[in-house]
């Protein structure tokens, strides 16, 4: 009985995994599914202002796009709608080499979504540094600022 009790916990253990990767291989595809406009439509590096990813550049997918307004921000008390995704490109100085993707999705009904959406930093290769199954712990604490709009800190920049 025990031995069968130890099955079918690794078995369920091993599920668990494969749905995490799938997660983690799904918000990274995002990355490439384009269209894709960068913030206030300037695709220049920029230096982060407090933030702990340094120099970045930022873009949004349709989705997102559909909630900026004419300025390219997110209007003050809006949120993004579900589908939207936020790719900030962490580089290592102002003219640099790109060393990150944090990446995030709305998406308030899955179950890795943390504050309605998804959270997760990659490198260029695909590779998991913050798993979506850590729901944003480490990083709603700073997005969720009360100047911040809908989680996102990029408005701040200008």
């Amino acid at each position: 009985m025990l031995l069968v009790a130890m099955v079918f916990l690794l078995a369920s253990c091993k599920k668990e995994e494969e749905k995490e990767k799938k997660a983690n291989t799904d918000l990274y595809c995002e990355i490439n599914a384009g269209p894709y406009a960068y913030y206030s439509g300037t695709p220049v590096i920029t230096e982060g202002l407090g933030g702990a990813h340094g120099f970045m550049k930022v873009r949004f997918n349709s989705v997102a796009q559909t909630a900026l307004d004419s300025s390219g921000k997110l209007p003050t008390g809006s949120a993004f709608p579900n589908g939207s995704v936020i790719v900030k490109e962490v580089y290592n100085s102002l003219g640099g080499g790109l060393q990150l993707y944090a990446v995030m999705k709305k998406e308030n009904w899955n179950e890795y979504a943390g504050s309605s959406w998804l959270w997760g930093e990659y490198r260029p290769g695909g590779e998991v540094v913050f798993s979506v199954a850590k729901k944003g712990n480490g990083c709603i604490s700073c997005h969720s600022s009360p100047d911040h709009r809908d989680l996102t800190k990029v408005f701040d920049l200008h």
